[in-house]
């Protein structure tokens, strides 16, 4: 910008002796013919600037949102591990000790050797699953090149095998969804089948997710003994966050039938 007005004011100062021709005209008919020119090239210059500013600002937050998007993920992995090492360390801790009751007993109580060395291969099994589990959640959200509902079909897919029936469908017309909305949604599906599986002994959880004409809903609900109160959890307040970044909303809790519901309303551009 400093060079773009050093350049109009040389231009200007060349200009000027050229109004004064032909001769006659004064210094005031010279003055009064640049002055146009001057105000508009100021007024270039003002927008150029305001444009400059603008992009400069627009970085800035651009760089602000990228840092609260690594923050987010880096709060959500904390959050993981500390599940998988209060639930998976549980199981660990448990078979140990169990192995070290059987060394113990092995000589003078057989049996109930046997019986500890039974309960670890048990334990081992849910440890194992437990582990699956995981896998599962920490899946990408394009699961092989697939986007919208296709991945979250997928993710409801992924969770075959688990003992727990899951189903999913979609209503209404598909409109192709901002990322950030795409992400908020998966983690609601994938927060739902989660939760169902740990805590809820569902034995059935269904997805529906609804496009309507200004906003898409997604409701996770279950069979199972739903919530005993407590407010919501870390995962469930942090989804809300970004919801409510996005102008919308995550609401969980008891289902007026029964088992337990979680439900994720974003608006979407109308087409």
């Amino acid at each position: 910008m400093r060079v773009a007005a050093t350049v109009l004011g040389i231009v200007l100062a060349a200009t000027f002796p050229l109004a004064l021709v032909p001769p006659g005209r004064g210094w005031g008919d010279a003055v009064a013919q640049l002055v146009p020119i001057t105000f508009l090239g100021a007024f270039v210059l003002g927008m150029a600037s305001a444009v400059l500013e603008a992009r400069r600002r627009r970085e800035e937050a651009q760089g602000l949102l990228d840092r609260v998007r690594e923050l987010a993920v880096a709060e959500e992995r904390a959050r993981m591990a500390r599940d998988m090492h209060d639930s998976i360390g549980h199981h660990l801790t448990v078979i140990k000790m169990g192995l070290e009751n059987a060394e113990r007993f092995r000589d003078l109580r057989p049996s109930d050797a046997w019986d500890e060395v039974r309960q670890a291969k048990q334990l081992t099994a849910e440890a194992m699953a437990e582990a699956r589990r995981w896998v599962r959640a920490l899946r990408p959200l394009a699961l092989d090149g697939h986007i919208g509902s296709a991945a979250l079909e997928r993710l409801a897919g992924s969770f075959d095998g688990t003992g727990v029936q899951v189903s999913f469908e979609v209503e209404g017309t598909e409109r192709r969804l901002d990322p950030d909305a795409e992400l908020v949604l998966y983690r609601t599906l994938q927060e739902g089948l989660t939760n169902a599986l740990r805590h809820a002994c569902a034995s059935r959880v269904h997805g529906r997710l609804t496009f309507d004409r200004d906003k898409v809903v997604l409701v996770v609900g279950d069979d199972g003994r739903g919530s005993a109160g407590g407010g919501p959890g870390f995962g469930l307040a942090s989804l809300d966050e970004r919801a409510k970044a996005l102008g919308g909303a995550v609401h969980a809790g008891n289902a007026a039938g029964g088992g337990f519901e979680v439900r994720a309303e974003l608006p979407v551009a109308r087409s």
